[in-house]
Formats: C-alpha cells, structure tokens, sequence
C-alpha cells in the first residue's frame, strides 16, 4: 500500500520496503497506490456492497421511521351529534333488532361543507344493533331510527375507532367520522 502526505516526486527516497513489496510512508507523494490484489478485494467489496445497497437503505429508512401510519391526516373534532335528514316512517329499529344501512363516511373536516373531508368508505352493511362488532357510534346512531330515515352521525374517536383504525391509509387513528346513513330494513 502506498500512501503519501506530501507533493513531489515518486523517488521513494526516504521509504522504507518490507519483505519485498514496497511499503511507502513518504511525504513526497499525495496518493494510494493499492496493490494488484487490493484492487481485485476492493472491486468485490463494491460489487458486494452495489448488491446490499438497496436493502441497506431500506433498513436505514425502516430504523429512522417512527411506527406513525401513512395515510390521511388528522380530522378536525366535534362531538357526537345524530341529525335527521329525512325522518322514516318504516318499522323502528331497537337494540338486539338486525338492520340493513346504507352509508357513506366521510372524515371529518370543519373547513369543508357539511365538515365532510375526504370519502373513505360506502356501502351496503346488515348488523346487529347494540353488538360490539359495530362502532358505538352506530349502535347509538341507528337505534331509533325508522326504516326510510337518513341521518347524519358525527362520531368522535372514542365512539368509533379510537388509535385501532381498521385501515390506517384511510382513517387515520384518533378520528372524528361523519356519517350519512338509510335505514333500509329492520328485522
């Protein structure tokens, strides 16, 4: 290995050789010279470290993240609120009866109309009311409710899905939803 600390020529006067192969820590010369077999060990190692790149800045960004999930950003909050739209003049819906809605949610978002931010879901859904494989806010906005009726439900996180969002990429945790629901039938 070659190593030099100063300019000049490459004389090599004032080095030292060792067992045959020239070691140079002269002042005379600013460069590294690696040997024929350093270059062939330093080509492998980047050929070696060109393959782990990749993965090597996966492991940094993985180690740098915090475990916030991508996705939406926070909703705005506002506290429980169930408003009807159209009153219904079907059959009423109670605690322990299955019933057929319709919804669309919304997260909430106070700049926007109606504070309906961003669309994450829309469907057709039976349930049981007052079971808890529902959000409490369902069960509490759908209970009383005639078959025919539309009502807005404006669930707080602690009435919905709290920090356990079902899909992070589309409810953020903590959020305030705002739904639009038909009650379609009751059994």
């Amino acid at each position: 290995m070659n190593v030099g600390l100063g300019a000049g020529g490459s004389s090599g006067e004032g080095c030292d050789t060792h067992g045959g192969r020239r070691e140079e820590t002269c002042f005379h010369q600013l460069s590294w010279k690696p040997s024929l077999a350093e270059v062939g060990a330093s080509k492998y190692t980047l050929l070696e470290m060109k393959r782990l790149l990749p993965l090597l800045m996966l492991l940094a960004v993985a180690a740098c993240s915090d475990d916030t999930p991508t996705g939406p950003s926070p909703t705005t909050s506002a506290p429980y609120s169930a408003t009807d739209l159209v009153v219904g003049t079907g059959a009423l819906a109670a605690v322990g009866n299955t019933v057929s809605v319709t919804y669309t949610g919304w997260l909430h978002d106070s700049s926007k109309p109606a504070a309906k931010g961003a669309q994450f879901d829309a469907g057709t859904i039976p349930f049981q009311i007052g079971t808890p494989n529902i959000i409490q806010g369902w069960n509490q906005g759908i209970a009383g409710m005639r078959v025919g009726g539309q009502r807005r439900l404006v669930i707080p996180p602690e009435l919905a899905y709290g920090n356990r969002s079902p899909d992070p990429s589309r409810i953020p945790q903590n959020a305030t939803l705002v739904f639009d629901v038909q009650l379609n039938s009751v059994q």
